[in-house]
């Protein structure tokens, strides 16, 4: 077993990369918005699912329309002024 602060055979690396997007550009102007009839309509299905497990009923409509508003804002920024709590990990 490796010592703390050293890394062996055993170990996990990870390597995150980030890279600084200013304020004044659109944090989602390079993703791509191809997005076929299909892959919609189960991406709703799914944040139907997602938001009916809400205690206060369906969460995620408000959640993405807070989230489009305010694009480069944090989810867990927006969330308190929703009345959502969010978890700390």
């Amino acid at each position: 077993m490796a010592r703390s602060g050293t890394i062996g055979e055993d170990s996990s690396v990870f390597r995150v990369a980030f890279h600084y997007v200013s304020s004044d550009r659109n944090p989602f102007a390079d993703v791509s918005d191809d997005v076929t009839a299909d892959e919609l309509r189960a991406l709703i299905q799914r944040l139907q699912k997602m938001g009916s497990r809400g205690r206060s009923g369906s969460w995620t409509a408000q959640m993405l329309t807070l989230i489009d508003a305010n694009p480069i804002i944090a989810s867990s920024q927006l969330a308190p002024t929703a009345g959502m709590e969010t978890k700390i990990f």
